[in-house]
């Protein structure tokens, strides 16, 4: 990697022999030899996203500060959203900012995994870009087909660029995928799958539950993390998981004005953690009504902290496992996480998924029934009566 004026030249930062990844071994992540677990928060680039504002990704609000103030905080990696526009409109500006905050994270210790926020074919107005039927990526819009190939080209781009980049955990395909068939994320969710480990032996997939929340269909695999949401009222952190595969929230959290916002964090960080899940804090910066850490809006500005949650989310990062500095170990040597296992049935009277997430004005959800019950059913389902993934997977 070459830097001038501390902005990256070169294309990906290249591996020596000596680089290593983080992998899974049965339900655990592992790192040159050891156990860990991903804690961490989302930098969701909010500003930057069709939704919000853009798509402009000129108007990114974290900088080369904000990891090295997560990194003091104690984060071991961040949640990076991005824009299918940013890509589409301008290849080479995109992949320019990518490597400079890839750089920034690998000098501040700091893994990342990408996440597509926003997919081609359009918005539904909150962050579930590719959730609502009919926004041009699943069977009920005409362009559907157009659309998967430009995200499954996307990620086949950024996977053979970043390759043999360390600091890179994964991929996450899509946020939030609500088709209208599970079916039909199963087979874009192993297209997309095969292309990646195609284009790239090093790194991981990581597949988020569709909106029903049912991950049984899904089989194991040596190169999958399966990811969750998770928000009050509408628990998707589901009682049977894929066996021997690792799981992650990669988003949970409350808003600075709900009165139960730190007792639910801190009651879920305390979960994940008895359990070795990995998870990500949903988020880093947002508004002052917001779930960011911070509600002061510009790049590297901490000036408005919400600082009980802070202190919420540094307890629960405590004795993370870093990423290798250059040429150097891994630090602080932790504790070996915990096994994770089933978890139980949640403590609250009434399981709700999360239908239609987050928006910029508000977070809105829709109590279905029909959901509660699978839910419910789920959490007497026996291992073994877990249905493998319908396609076979390398």
């Amino acid at each position: 990697m070459f830097a001038i004026g501390g902005m990256v030249v070169a294309g990906q930062m290249r591996a020596n022999a000596a680089a290593s990844y983080v992998t899974t071994s049965g339900s655990k992540l592992m790192y040159q030899g050891s156990p860990i677990v991903l804690r961490g928060v989302n930098f969701n680039n909010e500003p930057a996203l069709a939704c919000c504002g853009g798509p402009n990704i000129g108007s990114i609000n974290v900088n080369q500060t904000d990891y090295a103030q997560a990194h003091k905080l104690g984060a071991n990696h961040v949640r990076w959203g991005l824009d299918y526009n940013w890509y589409a409109s301008n290849k080479t500006q995109f992949f320019s900012v990518l490597d400079q905050h890839l750089a920034w994270a690998a000098q501040n210790q700091l893994w990342v995994y990408l996440n597509d926020f926003i997919p081609p074919g359009g918005s539904s107005g909150g962050f579930d870009q590719s959730a609502a039927h009919g926004y041009c990526i699943w069977s009920d819009c005409g362009s559907s087909a157009n659309n998967q190939t430009l995200l499954n080209n996307m990620w086949q781009d950024i996977a053979t660029r970043y390759a043999n980049n360390p600091t890179v955990v994964g991929y996450d395909l899509m946020n939030e995928p609500n088709p209208p068939a599970d079916s039909q994320w199963h087979a874009f969710a192993t297209r997309m799958y095969n292309t990646i480990t195609a284009a790239d032996p090093n790194h991981l997939v990581i597949i988020e539950a569709p909106l029903s929340n049912d991950l049984s269909l899904f089989s194991q695999n040596t190169r999958v993390i399966y990811e969750v949401h998770h928000y009050p009222g509408g628990d998707n952190f589901p009682n049977q998981t894929p066996a021997n595969t690792p799981m992650l929230v990669g988003e949970f959290g409350d808003r600075k004005s709900s009165s139960t916002a730190l007792s639910f964090v801190s009651s879920e960080i305390t979960r994940y953690n008895a359990a070795g899940v990995s998870w990500s804090f949903f988020v880093w910066r947002e508004g002052p009504r917001g779930f960011g850490l911070y509600s002061s809006w510009g790049a590297g500005d901490f000036s408005v902290p919400w600082s009980p949650m802070i202190t919420t989310t540094q307890t629960g990062w405590a004795g993370n496992m870093m990423p290798a500095a250059s040429g150097g170990s891994p630090s602080p040597t932790p504790t070996p996480p915990p096994s994770p296992s089933p978890m139980t049935t949640s403590s609250r009277s009434s399981w709700r998924t999360r239908l239609t997430p987050r928006s910029s004005a508000a977070r809105r959800l829709r109590t279905s029934t029909a959901l509660q019950a699978m839910a419910r059913s789920r959490a007497t389902t026996s291992p073994s009566a877990i249905r493998a993934f319908p396609t076979t997977w390398a």
